[in-house]
């Protein structure tokens, strides 16, 4: 089975790097696997037992995972939401107000957050899938192993979890053209 392929081969990566670390058992700065750089990089991203980066890395992911639910929560909140200038406008005008300009939405700091919380979970998503290759079997060649780890149902969670920002963006304009 292909994924049984590329997960065989992820897991003789990380036995390797586990079993790298130093004689005082204490994890190195980097991972130690001797591999190429790629490889030790995705080991970064994705093995947070293979260095002491990779544990920060994965601490920063976790707090990311907490501050993005945490804004989610507090966003829906009516004292975190007001109406929008286009709503008062209308009404001064004298014309009826719509639920399109008046619904209250989130005020413009949870954007921010959510945008730096996107980009951080993009970064390491793309890192990762432009990483899988580099931990490959031998006879698995480089599409292969990206597709396969791609597949991944974590990875498919990952990318669903990011999409709906981008579209939302693409939806509503910011990318310079409306769909």
């Amino acid at each position: 089975e292909p994924r049984a392929e590329f997960k065989k081969s992820h897991s003789a990566a990380t036995l390797s790097t586990l079993s790298s670390k130093t004689w005082s058992g204490t994890l190195p700065i980097v991972p130690l696997d001797p591999g190429s750089f790629r490889k030790r990089l995705f080991l970064i991203f994705e093995d947070a037992d293979s260095s002491i980066l990779s544990k920060a890395f994965a601490t920063l992911i976790l707090l990311t995972i907490v501050v993005s639910t945490i804004s989610f929560v507090v966003e829906s909140s009516p004292a975190y939401r007001e109406r929008p200038a286009a709503c008062f406008e209308r009404i001064e005008r004298g014309l009826k107000p719509t639920v399109e300009d008046c619904e209250p939405r989130p005020l413009e700091s949870f954007f921010g957050v959510e945008a730096v919380c996107i980009a951080i979970f993009t970064i390491d998503y793309v890192a990762r899938i432009s990483l899988a290759h580099s931990v490959r079997e031998e006879n698995c060649n480089v599409l292969r192993a990206t597709v396969l780890y791609a597949l991944q149902p974590l990875a498919v969670i990952d990318l669903l979890a990011i999409i709906p920002f981008y579209l939302d963006l693409y939806l509503n304009g910011a990318f310079g053209f409306a769909a």
